[in-house]
């Protein structure tokens, strides 16, 4: 917020799009209490799924190829940014093909764009960059398969704050 203060006030940013691969809900979250742009584009991590609001911990100099060397441990879910995103006032437009960003406008500028839900507006990574230990491409491309892979990182579910592995996150 304060390098946002030098350039910005409150109600002056028209695009916001937020894309750092680490802690992006704690940044957003930071962001909405003093920002209000009229158009936020983030990235979400599909890994996560569509039902369970979580982001990765808040951590200090968060890197994703640090934390887990597959380079899938990163962000939050679609339902963490959705919940965050919507509360502040703004209508959730949906995900873009690649099933990396969401779309969210003011409520008040909205106009006659449809509404669509959360279950609706999620689209599954299409990317396939994960990687072994030796750095080498695996090329995951289920949800299964990546979650399994990252199955003992820890996340916060955003809404009860509870921790909880990315285990849990696995369905049948």
């Amino acid at each position: 917020n304060s390098i946002l203060s030098k350039y910005f006030s409150a109600n002056n940013i028209g695009l916001l799009s937020l894309d750092i691969d680490g802690i992006d809900y704690w940044i957003m979250e930071k962001i909405l209490s003093s920002f209000k742009p009229e158009i936020i584009v983030h990235e979400y991590n599909a890994t996560f799924g569509n039902t369970t609001p979580v982001s990765v911990p808040l951590k200090n100099h968060f890197d994703r190829n640090k934390e887990h060397y597959s380079g899938l441990y990163f962000g939050a879910s679609l339902p963490a940014f959705f919940n965050l995103i919507t509360i502040n006032g703004y209508y959730f437009v949906g995900t873009n093909t690649a099933g990396n960003n969401a779309f969210f406008v003011k409520n008040t500028i909205k106009g006659r764009i449809p509404k669509v839900t959360l279950e609706n507006g999620f689209t599954m990574s299409k990317y396939r960059e994960s990687k072994d230990k030796r750095g080498n491409l695996t090329y995951l491309t289920t949800q299964k398969e990546r979650l399994n892979q990252i199955k003992s990182m820890k996340l916060i579910n955003v809404k009860n704050n509870k921790t909880i592995h990315c285990s849990d996150l696995i369905t049948n």
